[in-house]
């Protein structure tokens, strides 16, 4: 049943978090190699799928005193939100929301990361700074709409932000976004501009500090890339665009929110290109 929740092994009294719908296979070894030789025929007898544990997906969390972390909370509300999409949304949509917004494609079903693929938009799949930022946008837009102080609404945001990436499971572009945005609205708690340049740069330099290996990341280092891209590219093009005279006429302005829209891809892609012929060995 896709309730989410939390996995109990009642055996062992071993406890593990497990993800809607998401198949466990526990797997206990009994003794030494030697008694495994002896009993392995009754053993897979009694047991032909090579399952020796019996566990439950059970809906709801069970603290039983211990100390909950950081990690767990993120799990529980992580649970709790593809609770609430398999509740009120259809099976399929559910499955799309949990996958975009909260970074599981597990649930997805083979026929849809198909049609992703053929389509040449499997990347929509994928968490990124995009999704993050569409988020954090409309959580500040949502309150300012309420009337929400504007320190108030940062403050809030900065919160949002530190969940979601533990939710997300600090993924190398929703980290990169992330420090991003804290660094924004830092600046506007204290009524200061930022430099988008600047924030990309200071937070691969965190990244790398706490794991210096995430310079051999590739979704660190295409983050990174095509957020250097959109950054330095996009204004320049932009500019260029609207002053052709055809896209300031009523017929060319729709056009011209096309190019543009082509022209953020043509910038990230730019930038990337170089990582992925060497890594892929293909353009």
């Amino acid at each position: 049943k896709r309730q989410g929740g939390k996995i109990r092994v009642q055996s062992t009294g071993f406890d593990a978090y497990a993800n809607a719908g998401e198949r466990i296979t526990c797997t206990v070894v009994l003794g030494c190699e030697e008694q495994m030789e002896d009993y392995q025929d009754n053993l897979l007898y009694a047991f032909p799928d090579g399952i020796y544990a019996y566990a439950e997906v059970r809906d709801g969390i069970e603290r039983q005193g211990k100390t909950v972390s950081f990690s767990g909370m993120c799990d529980d509300i992580a649970a709790w939100c593809k609770q609430r999409f398999y509740r009120y949304l259809p099976e399929d949509a559910a499955e799309l929301c949990i996958g975009v917004l909260l970074g599981d494609k597990t649930v997805l079903s083979p026929e849809v990361r198909r049609d992703f693929r053929r389509v040449g938009a499997s990347h929509i799949l994928a968490v990124s700074g995009m999704h993050f930022s569409i988020l954090i946008s409309g959580l500040l837009f949502a309150l300012v709409k309420m009337g929400v102080p504007m320190k108030l609404r940062y403050t809030a945001a900065l919160v949002f932000i530190v969940l979601y990436i533990g939710i997300i499971g600090f993924s190398p572009s929703v980290v990169r976004a992330g420090i991003m945005w804290m660094l924004v609205c830092i600046a506007r708690l204290i009524y200061e501009q930022t430099d988008a340049l600047t924030s990309l740069f200071f937070a691969a330099a965190i990244m790398c500090f706490v794991t210096p290996y995430a310079v051999f990341d590739i979704g660190f280092l295409l983050s990174v890339s095509a957020s250097c891209g959109l950054i330095l590219l996009i204004p320049p093009l932009n500019k260029k665009v609207r002053r052709i005279p055809f896209f300031r006429t009523t017929y060319g302005k729709p056009l011209c929110s096309i190019v543009e829209l082509i022209a953020v891809t043509f910038a990230a892609s730019i930038f990337t290109m170089p990582i992925t012929l060497s890594v892929f060995g293909e353009l």
